[in-house]
């Protein structure tokens, strides 16, 4: 009889793949790619090599002033090199990065600095002032700045200063933990969401392959660092040598130069930075024709907008559905075309099922909550045992996914469509109203560009539907009006009881996601905002 002995029995005890980091891609492509320009923002172009050695000294200077393995450090910066710099060094360090969110107000940021255990605070000059006030509410927290010197700092020039930028590493597991993303907060306390290294490597490759980056491909970056995504878009750059332009803060016509003048192949933008573009006035005479790929997520995007974008920048335009614990789905321009209603099929490495109410797997027999097991999975909320409770489903064969909280349908091809939020359902007269269906009707009126829908209490009904609008430029209606059109188009039970025109624009988070439940708060009958 023939035996067959594992590979282990046969091989060196010590001997296993190796384990590459995305702070230790950086010094493979400082080695292997030393003059190719590895980041781009204004008049600056650094390569490779001069990055590493900038990840290296600030590495070094975090290793010298106190910081251990797996310590917290939080970061208050915009969308800049130095606020990525210090991010890759941080996990150059052993460190564990903590990006957050400058919309956030002094006390909420100080409640999250504790909850992660932040004991450094690395503020550029724009949010200095909130950065100071944070640290007057953080006992204990040191804060180095990009700025004026504020009593109880460092400068960074003085935290780096004679520090050496020779070669510096530190060894890092695929169960580390390599970053702490917190949620927005819209419906409460924002959840600490931490991903290990080889969660955020998982990421890189499906992101990687989901949006045909090459070694060759420019990045063009529109959005802040506390966004997953936003990071989610540079880590294919970092893994396969290409190059990240960094426009700062949002605005269309410099964006549309940036693409024009350093070639930029891929670009993640949200909705509402997409509608900015396509209402510029010069866009129509722009130089798109670098664009492979731009990505849209964050929120849904309206299939009018969809086509207005497309027919502006070419067949480049991708969409991603997913949420920073990390389960999506990628939809390519030639399924666009097919299916503008859907976000496409899960991306590699990712499974996706559908469950009703009780928890029971109803993948294929209409709309339910989707749940998903990646090889980016996050490896929990950060201090929320109650939260960790409430997220995971098991199959019959007791694998984990995640509960996404969104609503939606797979077809008998794999496509997801979305049906909104869980939390967004609108329950009327004991049925369920799905507002995201309600709003692409109303998205079909000639002067609409945007519409979200929310609930509000109703005496008979329980809840009821109300349509907050937006209009196109130099557009006008009657809001009574855009009611009675909307209502000839809906079943009975998806009836508007209101609508509100804005005048200006939602309240959003970072990535332009409404806060629906700061439009309910809003909301008094028979109003315009």
């Amino acid at each position: 009889m023939t035996t067959f002995s594992s590979a282990a029995d046969n091989m060196h005890a010590d001997f296993e793949p190796a384990f590459f980091t995305l702070a230790d891609m950086i010094a493979v492509n400082a080695t292997t790619r030393p003059r190719d320009i590895a980041w781009i923002e204004g008049e600056t172009q650094l390569t490779w090599r001069d990055f590493n050695r900038n990840i290296n000294q600030l590495a070094r200077a975090l290793r010298e002033n106190g910081l251990q393995a797996g310590d917290r450090v939080a970061l208050l910066g915009g969308n800049t090199l130095w606020a990525y710099s210090v991010g890759f060094s941080t996990l150059r360090a052993g460190g564990v990065m903590c990006p957050l969110s400058a919309l956030l107000t002094p006390e909420m940021l100080a409640q999250l600095i504790v909850d992660s255990g932040a004991k450094i605070l690395f503020a550029d000059r724009a949010y200095l002032e909130l950065a100071k006030q944070v640290c007057t509410l953080s006992a204990g927290l040191t804060l180095v700045y990009v700025g004026d010197k504020p009593e109880g700092g460092y400068s960074y020039a003085d935290f780096v200063d004679g520090v050496s930028s020779a070669d510096f590493y530190h060894p890092r597991r695929a169960e580390d933990p390599a970053n702490i993303i917190y949620s927005s907060g819209t419906t409460g306390t924002p959840k600490g969401i931490v991903h290990t290294h080889g969660a955020r490597i998982g990421f890189t490759h499906q992101i990687a392959h989901g949006c045909r980056y090459t070694s060759e491909s420019r990045g063009l970056v529109t959005t802040a660092p506390n966004s997953n995504a936003t990071w989610a878009f540079i880590f294919p750059l970092i893994w396969l040598g290409g190059s990240v332009v960094t426009a700062g803060s949002f605005d269309a016509a410099r964006t549309i130069e940036l693409i024009a003048q350093h070639r930029v192949s891929h670009m993640f933008i949200v909705p509402t930075q997409a509608r900015a573009i396509t209402e510029y006035a010069e866009a129509g005479d722009a130089d798109f024709s670098s664009l492979r790929c731009v990505v849209t997520a964050g929120a849904p995007m309206p299939v009018p907008l969809k086509d207005t974008m497309r027919a502006l920048i070419g067949e480049n335009l991708f969409e991603l559905w997913g949420f920073s614990e990390s389960v999506g789905t990628i939809i390519a321009p030639e399924e666009m075309r097919r299916r503008p209603e859907s976000v496409g099929r899960a991306w590699t490495g990712t499974e996706l099922r559908i469950i009703d109410e009780s928890g029971c797997d109803i993948t294929g027999q209409g709309p339910g909550e989707i749940v998903g097991r990646t090889t980016s999975t996050m490896c929990g909320y950060l201090n929320r045992d109650d939260a960790n409770r409430e997220i995971v489903w098991y199959d019959e064969h007791q694998r984990l996914y995640l509960r996404t909280g969104d609503i939606g349908e797979l077809d008998d091809d794999g496509y997801l469509t979305l049906r909104g939020r869980q939390k967004d359902i609108i329950l009327s007269g004991g049925l369920n109203v799905f507002p995201i269906d309600i709003e692409k009707v109303l998205l079909e009126h000639e002067v609409i560009v945007d519409v979200a829908v929310f609930a509000a209490d109703h005496e008979k009904w329980g809840e009821t539907p109300v349509a907050a609008v937006l209009l196109g430029a130099d557009k006008s209606a009657d809001s009574a009006a855009i009611l009675a059109w909307a209502n000839s188009r809906l079943a009975k039970f998806q009836r508007l009881s209101d609508v509100v025109i804005y005048s200006e624009d939602f309240p959003r988070n970072t990535m332009g996601k409404v806060q629906k439940n700061e439009l309910k708060a809003r909301y008094s009958p028979a109003c315009e905002v």
